[in-house]
């Protein structure tokens, strides 16, 4: 998305907590949905959607690159 300023990327944790997508266009925009859910499966559920620009997005990565380095993926779904 970064690179080609068009797409949409997803995160969804293992445990099905936190799911997030995002589409961007053309002109920067992104449109974000997001879903949480604790505990998993029969909690309360909270979903928000919002809008930003490209302009945070680099910045973000390299937030996500900083988790991705403390809390390693060790499995997958």
């Amino acid at each position: 998305m970064n690179d080609k300023r068009k797409g949409k990327a997803e995160l969804t944790s293992m445990e099905g907590v936190i799911e997030v997508q995002c589409r961007t266009n053309l002109l920067g925009r992104i449109a974000w949905q997001a879903k949480t859910q604790y505990p998993s499966g029969t909690g309360a559920v909270l979903t928000f959607e919002f809008a930003s620009d490209q302009s945070y997005l680099l910045l973000l990565l390299r937030e996500l690159e900083n988790i991705l380095a403390s809390y390693p993926v060790v499995g997958t779904s």
